[in-house]
């Protein structure tokens, strides 16, 4: 099994990915505050067919583990996420089966791929909020965490801090803690963005 999170380099090309951005505008848009997805799941048979032939089989081969998708999506956010798991999707869609990993492909940073490496993910150690750690300095939480509940980042410590990087693939365990890097110098990102279970 792989380890809690990490990164893996040139996967996908950019062409690549404009061709994946208008395939999932294909379908209806959903969103709240944080996040204007549009997303691909069994429920739509032919979109799925083309999402795991071009997309999520992609995915597999880069990581190398067997596993199945909940649904994958193209998505803007307009918002950083704060500290939360992604283990409630398995309970949410009525997957039979464990929690496996979410997997995020970088796009852009407002509407350029060149400002890709300006976003970064976060992943925690933990699957649960216990006792206060006060493990993460000022420094990096001003920087990477001022959007987050600081209850929150007072009981976590960081496994990872992920920068995006053009054409990779980041991955984590979706019952980790993790969040979005605050936005510092930009005010959107795009990325495809997938969960899974075994």
């Amino acid at each position: 099994m792989l380890s809690a999170g990490g990164i893996v380099e040139n996967v996908f090309d950019p062409e690549e990915l404009e061709q994946w951005q208008s395939y999932f505008q294909k379908w209806s848009m959903t969103g709240d505050h944080i996040l204007n997805c549009y997303g691909i799941d069994k429920k739509n048979p032919p979109a799925e067919a083309w999402f795991q032939k071009n997309v999520f089989s992609k995915v597999k081969d880069a990581l190398g583990l067997e596993m199945k998708s909940v649904f994958g999506m193209y998505a803007e956010s307009v918002n950083p996420y704060p500290i939360h798991t992604d283990s409630y999707h398995i309970e949410k869609n009525s997957i039979d089966g464990q929690s496996c990993v979410s997997w995020l492909v970088p796009y852009k940073v407002d509407g350029s791929a060149e400002k890709v490496n300006m976003a970064s993910t976060i992943v925690f150690n933990e699957k649960e909020l216990g006792d206060k750690k006060n493990a993460i300095g000022d420094e990096i939480s001003t920087r990477y965490l001022s959007h987050c509940d600081q209850d929150h980042v007072e009981k976590v410590t960081i496994f990872d801090i992920i920068h995006w990087k053009p054409g990779s693939l980041i991955w984590w365990d979706m019952d980790r803690y993790h969040c979005s890097g605050s936005f510092k110098g930009f005010s959107t990102k795009e990325m495809f963005v997938g969960h899974t279970f075994k």
